[in-house]
């Protein structure tokens, strides 16, 4: 119990809701946030054009005994992509600051999807 509380405390939330992970993170993220005096987008309201990547290759499942095969953790990968590509929706940038910032000389950081994110550390990224 005195865990529960102190995670409680910690994200801001109820102790029932302590134990979930996004109203926890959402309260962490909406805090972050309002520190840097940025209102979080409206759902369906103001969306920006996302732009896609490429996913895996998902397999029917085969029983049997296979040789060479690789079986990768995504979930435990996550929090490295997210670090190494400072993803967050507070450094995205937009179509119009990357033709800027290239043309400034700023550099910036551009995930292999082609969406590019600025260096200045995201909220997302210290969170993780």
């Amino acid at each position: 119990m005195e865990l529960t509380i102190k995670r409680a405390l910690l994200t801001g939330v109820a102790l029932e809701h302590s134990w979930t992970s996004i109203r926890p993170f959402e309260n962490l993220y909406m805090e972050k946030l309002h520190q840097r005096g940025i209102i979080a987008p409206t759902r369906g309201v103001d969306a920006e054009q996302i732009r896609g990547s490429e996913g895996g290759l998902i397999l029917a499942p085969e029983s049997d005994l296979f040789e060479n095969v690789f079986v990768f953790d995504f979930k435990s990968l996550y929090p490295s992509i997210i670090r190494t590509f400072n993803i967050d929706p507070a450094s995205l940038v937009s179509h119009d600051q990357e033709n800027d910032t290239h043309n400034s000389g700023t550099s910036y950081i551009k995930a292999p999807n082609g969406a590019c994110f600025s260096r200045t550390r995201g909220i997302l990224p210290r969170i993780v």
